[in-house]
């Protein structure tokens, strides 16, 4: 007979019984308060809305959560399932479960056959110690890195622009299909139901758009306020050049007048082939404080992009 009660086998990782089941929003809440904490992983809990919004023939969100029987959060998979490839958005098994089965078992709850015949990529950190054997192998490398930037001391009434024939709308101002061919031209695939629901409609941050003399977009930008770090952070802003950054950063952080001036940082995540141009362009204008660089993976070719104008990322959920 046993000498281990019910509740000192709950509290011992190697013991307690661990459930996986779909996830929902609490649990994506859970998983941002988690990894804020012991990972500096920084998201929006309303992130979760938009992905659910985005669901239909073009996207799909596949979301799993590891718990033990009194809910105690342990672990999550998330993967976002496009047209032309899948990304393994958030793979995550708290520090004291990392050396159970919990990451394999939720990986292949997420990845089964039909998913795993999909081109998958991820961004993983040099320091991550979870392993994607043998569920998955990432064996295709881009040759570009993406690290979290966090512009400090930010004043933008330092920023001059040049190009006096910019002109900076809502995105709202212009029909969406424009948007969506532009960002075709960057991304080559079509992203309506992001661009609709990440960029378009959403109501809790603020999208721009960068408009040249002949009225042809020429960036565009969004930014939102961070969960539990309440700064705010580009996501994502692709631009034709310089000087359209500029001017789509001036106009963006204008409307958060009141975390600029008590925080004055802003967050973007930037491809490492674009960073020393960023430094150049925003030096005099805040401090730039180089985070941890993630490594894009995938399973089969890396997707093309044109990578030279994605100043910053939408976030690491999801490709760019």
């Amino acid at each position: 007979m046993s000498n281990i009660s019910e509740d000192e086998d709950e509290e011992n990782p190697e013991t307690c019984p661990i459930e996986i089941s779909r996830g929902n929003k609490e649990d994506f809440i859970s998983m941002i308060d988690e990894t804020g904490q012991m990972a500096g992983w920084m998201r929006k809990f309303r992130d979760y809305d938009c992905y659910q919004k985005m669901q239909g023939a073009h996207f799909q969100m596949h979301h799993y959560v590891a718990k033990t029987k009194r809910d105690q959060y342990v672990g999550s998979c998330i993967c976002i399932e496009l047209d032309n490839y899948a990304f393994l958005s958030i793979y995550y098994v708290s520090a004291d479960f990392r050396q159970l089965t919990v990451g394999k078992d939720l990986l292949e709850k997420v990845f089964e056959d039909k998913l795993k015949l999909k081109n998958i990529g991820v961004y993983t950190a040099q320091s991550n110690t979870l392993s994607y054997a043998p569920v998955l192998k990432f064996n295709k490398l881009a040759d570009w890195h993406i690290r979290y930037v966090t512009l400090t001391n930010v004043d933008i009434s330092r920023i001059t622009v040049n190009n006096d024939g910019l002109t900076i709308k809502s995105v709202r101002d212009i029909p969406l299909t424009d948007l969506i061919n532009y960002d075709k031209r960057i991304t080559k695939c079509d992203r309506y139901d992001f661009l609709k629901h990440w960029i378009y409609e959403r109501f809790d941050c603020v999208a721009k758009v960068a408009l040249d003399a002949t009225n042809a977009i020429v960036g565009y930008g969004s930014a939102r306020l961070l969960s539990i770090a309440t700064y705010p952070a580009f996501s994502p802003i692709y631009c034709d050049n310089e000087q359209v950054f500029l001017k789509l950063i001036t106009e963006i952080l204008g409307c958060f007048p009141e975390e600029m001036a008590e925080k004055k940082q802003v967050g973007i995540w930037v491809p490492s082939t674009n960073i020393p141009k960023l430094k150049a362009i925003t030096a005099g204008i805040c401090s730039f404080e180089e985070g941890e660089e993630y490594i894009a993976k995938f399973t089969q070719s890396v997707p093309t992009v044109d990578i030279q104008y994605i100043y910053g990322i939408a976030e690491t959920m999801m490709f760019v």
